[in-house]
């Protein structure tokens, strides 16, 4: 893998979904143990490996390039105990972690940060406080978001489940203050399933009963260009339709079509 993804990244033109499984950090846990030595090389290793993903993507997702409208998924399917076990019911076991990038995003963020840089060589505090107002524009329109959809009258509320109890319930996502991120603190994975679904433009499957996960479409979701005004139509259209979809397949299960 380690040899193979970053060549595959140069050629955007040969695939529209591209997966990586990486399975150094799972054999040293099972080999080692979770607090040994060899994971916490392996960990340091995929950070390396994330990083240097991350910095080929987002070089090429400025306007008119080839990731301009990617995103990048860094997850793991499960987790261990100190042992280096998993396939149990532990919360060790089940949870695991996801980190979602908007690269359009992020390379905006990148560019912002190098001419904030070229200001302050120059000294023009001038242009850096409008920097710094674009940047506060870009955070505040996910937190927006998901404040609304907290706040609005008659729509439900999207907390989620904590853990894997399923009648636990948690206050929403807190948004980062300090930077453009929003941090969950669970979502369940068969939200996962529609929400990719509908962003990368495919159909929901029959199957699924999960819903569409606002945290992920704060960070990733379309806003056309509206702020946060579009990010709530966007979410509403696709959310009425998994709506439909998840009505259909309680009503007729494999027989909805």
């Amino acid at each position: 893998m380690l040899q193979h993804l970053l060549p595959a990244l140069e050629r955007p033109r040969e695939w529209d979904v591209l997966i990586g499984h990486y399975l150094g950090v799972d054999h040293a846990g099972h080999t080692y143990g979770v607090a040994s030595q060899q994971m916490t090389d392996k960990v340091m290793q995929m950070d390396e490996q994330v990083a240097h993903v991350l910095h080929k993507l987002a070089a090429a997702a400025g306007p008119g390039g080839p990731y301009e409208r990617g995103m990048l998924l860094v997850m793991g399917d499960h987790g261990q105990t100190m042992g280096g076990d998993h396939g149990g019911g532990s919360a060790h076991e089940t949870d695991s972690v996801l980190l979602a990038v908007s690269l359009q995003k992020l390379h905006a963020a990148l560019q912002r940060r190098q001419q904030r840089r070229e200001k302050e060589e120059h000294g023009s505090q001038q242009q850096e406080d409008v920097q710094h107002q674009s940047r506060e524009q870009h955070r505040s329109d996910a937190t927006a978001f998901l404040q609304q959809l907290h706040t609005t009258p008659g729509r439900r509320s999207p907390a989620i489940n904590a853990g894997n109890s399923s009648s636990s319930r948690q206050p929403g996502p807190v948004p980062h203050p300090a930077r453009q991120l929003v941090c969950a603190q669970s979502i369940p994975q068969i939200d996962l399933t529609p929400t990719l679904a509908v962003l990368l433009g495919v159909a929901v499957p029959y199957g699924n009963v999960g819903r569409l996960a606002p945290e992920l479409w704060a960070v990733l979701g379309s806003d056309d260009g509206k702020g946060v005004d579009g990010l709530l139509a966007s979410y509403q259209g696709a959310l009425w339709d998994n709506v439909q979809q998840v009505r259909l397949q309680m009503m007729y299960g494999k027989n909805a079509t």
